[in-house]
C-alpha cells in the first residue's frame, strides 16, 4: 500500500491504515475537530465545550477497530449516548440520523408529555425500560403531542398518562 503523502512526498501515518479519505476516517477526524478546534466552539457548538476524545481513540486504528466491531455502516452516525460525557467506547454507538436527533439535548421543553423541541422541530418520544423510543418529528408541538397520545393509547390503552385522554375514552 502506498503510504506517501501526496502533498509533501513524505511518508504519513494518515495513509498507513488505508482509510484516509474514507467516511469512517472523516468521522474520526470530525470527532477530534469538534473537541479541539476552538474556532467551532461558538454559540452553535457550545455543547462540545468540556467534551474530549478518550486516550484510546487518539489514533485512528483503535477507533476503526471499535467501529467495525460495533455495527458501523455508512448510513449511520457516531452518537454519544450521554451528551454530557466524552467520546469513548462505553459512551458511543452507531445510530441513524433520527435516533441521534432524539438523543440531542432538547432546546425547549414542552408543556406536553413525551414532547421536546430540537431546533426547528418538535420531537415525540417515550421511554420503555430506560430506552427512548422515537415516534417522529413534527412541525408543531400539538402535532407531536397528538402523535405521542396515539402511540401510547394503541400500546397501553388508558393505563398510560396521555396529554388528551378524553379523545380516547370512547374507544376504551
Amino acid at each position: 500500500m502506498n503510504t506517501t503523502n501526496h502533498k509533501s512526498g513524505e511518508d504519513s501515518n494518515n495513509y498507513k491504515h488505508g482509510y484516509w479519505g474514507t467516511r469512517l476516517y472523516s468521522l474520526w477526524n470530525a470527532m477530534h475537530n469538534r473537541c479541539r478546534n476552538l474556532s467551532i466552539l461558538d454559540k452553535n457548538h457550545f455543547h462540545y465545550i468540556g467534551i474530549s476524545v478518550c486516550e484510546e481513540w487518539q489514533t485512528f486504528e483503535p477507533f476503526r477497530d471499535w467501529a467495525l466491531n460495533n455495527g458501523y455502516k455508512d448510513d449511520l452516525t457516531l452518537d454519544r449516548k450521554d451528551g454530557k460525557k466524552n467520546y469513548e467506547p462505553s459512551n458511543c454507538r452507531w445510530a441513524t440520523y433520527s435516533e441521534q436527533l432524539i438523543n440531542r439535548r432538547a432546546y425547549g421543553k414542552s408543556m406536553f408529555r413525551g414532547v421536546c423541541k430540537s431546533k426547528a422541530y418538535w420531537l415525540a418520544q417515550y421511554t420503555v425500560e430506560g430506552k427512548s423510543k422515537y415516534i417522529g418529528i413534527f412541525k408543531t408541538e400539538l402535532e407531536a403531542s397528538l402523535a405521542y397520545d396515539e402511540i401510547m393509547f394503541k400500546t397501553y390503552g388508558l393505563n398510560r398518562k396521555l396529554n388528551f385522554p378524553e379523545r380516547f375514552k370512547k374507544w376504551a
